[in-house]
């Protein structure tokens, strides 16, 4: 928008723009990128064996003169190869290690008061990466190591939800 109004003097909204491109039958410019089966095996081989990050397979894929263009469209072809980024069996390890000791300060060691113990997964969530730690746990690595630590707690909340609730009577619209 800013170059149609530099160069032309121009003054458009971007909505208008995108409906009369559509409505004229302009194809949109984005870049494709099918790689061949060769560099598939490439993004293959430097992400699973050597466990580089997409910034270094696409520097490398650079500088042994493949055309890619943008990091954008490399993670795309690494997707549509089926190759998802996951952690190393350690290093889930260590992070639950972490988890643990971070868990057991915070919880179990505070006694059956402890202001964390009535906790859900998703509010000790919230309340971990509140902590200002660098590092983030997942909801679902809380959930499991919680499990390990606590599960009195936690088979006392599912219970609690499973109560019987009393029985709510309405007598009509508009009763008062």
């Amino acid at each position: 928008m800013r170059r149609l109004k530099l160069d032309f003097d121009v003054d458009i909204s971007a909505r208008t723009l995108r409906s009369r491109l559509s409505e004229w039958k302009v194809p949109s410019q984005r870049s494709i990128f099918d790689p061949s089966p060769q560099v598939k095996g490439l993004i293959a081989w430097l992400f699973c064996d050597i466990h580089t990050t997409d910034a270094n397979i696409l520097a490398n894929l650079r500088s042994l003169g493949y055309d890619i263009p943008n990091l954008r469209l490399l993670q795309q072809a690494r997707r549509a190869i089926g190759l998802r980024r996951r952690m190393l069996t350690s290093q889930v390890e260590l992070e639950k290690e972490q988890l643990r000791y971070i868990l057991k300060q915070h919880t179990v060691d505070k006694g059956p008061q402890g202001n964390t113990r009535s906790y859900g997964s998703r509010l000790l969530y919230t309340y971990l990466n509140s902590l200002g730690d660098s590092q983030k746990f997942s909801r679902n690595r809380i959930a499991s190591v919680m499990q390990e630590i606590d599960p009195e707690s936690i088979q006392r909340r599912s219970e609690e939800i499973k109560a019987a609730r009393g029985e709510y009577n309405i007598h009509g619209p508009n009763f008062v």
